[in-house]
């Protein structure tokens, strides 16, 4: 097996907890950013490989991606949801992260295709919900301040978890995020670099209590249930029917143009 010096790649990655079993031990070579500034490195050619929301990927085909490594889960994510205060069916604005191309779309394609829902969209400054929500008002939060929001708020408000309802409808898997290479990296070091990611997960997942005990944010239960239940890391098969579900429903929803492109695994 190739293993690539990744010391002049120009990696990124997500900041948030999800993200730390991927590249445990390794974030000195990383660049960490929020989902949407990463798609935006790809394409502009600032970043070579990077930890992308699934959105770039059929939006703007032409990446390899390296297998058998996603952000993902099977049912709840608990840290991507739709917080919203009264009854869901009564859902008039949403307040939405901009940070977030992927949960935005999600959320878009879960409240239409399966709850008949089409609540009025605002961005958010800086991508903070607001403190208060009034009855028919939510906030799509993901992420470490997803998190956040929950051991704040507890039951004050409801959760409409993301993962929870696409398996609901689907019976899939969902994927958030997974390594995208530019097709500019030639094909020997996109290889070497799918090699060397692969390897940083199965380290990563085995020093799991190592990462725990270093995150001083969450209750230590908190973080070990969280990237040990809720967070999946494979791409599989499944993982990749659902993206290909995922792009269906994009373009029947007019989000996207066209098909899906299947990529090149590296």
């Amino acid at each position: 097996m190739i293993m690539a010096d990744t010391s002049q790649t120009r990696i990124g990655c997500v900041r948030y907890l999800n993200s730390k079993p991927l590249i445990h031990g390794h974030g000195n070579t990383v660049s960490f950013e929020v989902p949407a500034s990463l798609a935006d490195g790809l394409r502009s050619g600032r970043l070579d490989v990077a930890l992308s929301p699934i959105f770039e990927l059929i939006a703007h085909p032409g990446y390899r991606v390296v297998d058998e490594v996603a952000i993902a889960c099977r049912g709840a994510v608990f840290s991507v949801y739709v917080a919203y205060a009264g009854e869901l069916a009564g859902l008039r604005t949403l307040y939405l992260d901009a940070d977030s191309r992927t949960s935005f779309n999600l959320q878009r394609v879960v409240l239409a295709n399966f709850y008949g829902l089409r609540p009025r969209c605002v961005l958010t400054e800086g991508g903070k919900p607001p403190e208060v929500l009034r009855e028919g008002e939510g906030a799509l939060v993901i992420g470490d301040p997803a998190i956040e929001f929950r051991l704040r708020h507890g039951e004050r408000y409801r959760y409409f978890d993301l993962g929870e309802e696409w398996e609901k409808a689907t019976g899939l898997p969902f994927v958030f995020a997974a390594w995208l290479v530019r097709a500019e990296v030639p094909e020997a070091e996109a290889r070497a670099l799918g090699n060397a990611l692969r390897g940083w997960r199965a380290e990563g997942e085995r020093r799991v209590e190592e990462i725990v005990a270093g995150e001083g944010r969450y209750p230590a239960e908190v973080s070990r249930r969280y990237l040990t239940e809720f967070i999946r890391y494979s791409f599989g098969e499944e993982e990749k029917r659902a993206v290909r579900l995922f792009a269906q429903l994009l373009k029947k929803g007019g989000m996207i143009q066209g098909d899906f492109v299947e990529p090149e695994w590296v």
